[in-house]
């Protein structure tokens, strides 16, 4: 008996969420966060203007970046950027400085001449945007998040942007997103496809809803109502393997975009990153996968470490205003080597790993000790 609560002890002394149920969304490490998150505030308070729209009963806000050199040159926006953070993460996170989420907009944005939005999810300290199935209050309550972000762009349309002396993009309006971030910008993509030009998801796959029971029921729905889209993920995400991403990215481009399976190229942008695309979908549609080797549930390595940013790469490619990045060594797939599309199992089905590395809403430590009181009973 004894044994047994020095054992429980010193599991409780050394829990943590991430090491007994897997590693929350967005997780940051606890010695960490105070710094960046002071870092960030001041860096999207200086440099994005706050706003706020009522939707659904609810005061919903985003954050909005205009290049200086658009408003001194009058000149029109060549596009809109939404970035979209991920569960249990924020607009700081994604927007601000530092930190492994930061997607760098408002560089971007000066590099490009887009408009960077950044909207802010709703639940707190584990906010997020509702893609259905996971994770947190907005996804369980139903919180209708596409209707927030459809009346955000009538106000950036209507309101906001001439207030600021811009107008609203004709073209080129793009959904980034990391984590369920990503899932949500893949939500977009099918039911605001007539107001959304492609979408951007990174560290996040389509249809797939990070190992929750819930299931999701927009996929089903988006059957020739798609966007074009620049995937990535890297191959130590802890959330899928590259294997079931690059799965999930073939169905959609096949069955969503009409892409040919004998269109297939590789491409090498870096020595660490592969990317696969298709060169022939329905329409003016595009579609590319990127695989960072050696990336897990972040963003900014794929700049410092793999020399392919994130930003850059899917505005280059959904807008065409260049190719990705230089093609070190395409190799097109011939048709009569193309694999077929496996069969997937549906989101509402997880293994029993799946199942403990996606208990995030759990206290990992609360369970601990109540094992410790009852062998203390015992």
């Amino acid at each position: 008996m004894v044994l047994l609560i020095l054992v429980c002890c010193v599991i409780c002394v050394s829990a943590d969420t991430s090491t007994l149920w897997g590693p929350l969304p967005d997780k940051v490490p606890d010695d960490q966060q105070q710094q960046q998150h002071l870092r960030q505030l001041q860096s999207v308070a200086a440099h994005f203007t706050s706003h706020t729209i009522e939707s659904g009963g609810t005061t919903r806000e985003f954050k909005v970046y205009i290049p200086s050199g658009m408003r001194q040159a009058a000149t029109p926006p060549a596009g809109l950027v939404m970035f979209f953070h991920g569960y249990t993460s924020s607009v700081e996170s994604t927007c601000g400085s530092g930190g492994p989420y930061f997607f760098n907009p408002v560089q971007n944005a000066d590099d490009h001449n887009f408009i960077a939005v950044c909207p802010q999810g709703l639940g707190g300290s584990k906010s997020g945007l509702n893609c259905e199935g996971c994770c947190g209050a907005p996804a369980m309550s139903g919180v209708d998040d596409v209707r927030f972000v459809s009346e955000m762009m009538d106000n950036l349309r209507d309101v906001t942007l001439p207030g600021l002396g811009v107008s609203y993009p004709t073209k080129n309006v793009l959904a980034i997103g990391h984590s369920t971030g990503g899932l949500f910008a893949y939500r977009l993509g099918c039911e605001l496809s007539g107001r959304i030009d492609g979408v951007a998801p990174v560290g996040a796959a389509w249809d797939y809803v990070f190992g929750y029971p819930n299931p999701m029921t927009w996929p089903a729905r988006c059957a020739g109502k798609g966007v074009s889209v620049w995937n990535a993920m890297g191959t130590i995400d802890y959330f899928t393997t590259a294997t079931t991403a690059k799965a999930k990215w073939r169905t959609y481009s096949e069955n969503v975009l009409a892409c040919s399976p004998e269109s297939v190229q590789v491409t090498r942008p870096s020595s660490t990153v592969e990317c696969t695309r298709y060169s022939s979908c329905a329409g003016i549609m595009r579609s590319q996968l990127c695989i960072y080797d050696g990336m897990g549930h972040v963003v900014t390595q794929m700049d410092s470490v793999h020399n392919v940013e994130s930003t850059k790469s899917a505005w280059n490619f959904l807008t065409n205003s260049s190719s990705l990045l230089p093609a070190l060594l395409p190799t097109p797939v011939p048709s009569s080597t193309t694999t077929p599309l496996p069969t997937l199992m549906p989101s509402t089905t997880r293994s029993a790993t799946q199942f403990a590395s996606s208990v995030s809403q759990v206290d990992a430590k609360g369970i601990c000790f109540f094992l410790l009181g009852l062998a203390m009973l015992v």
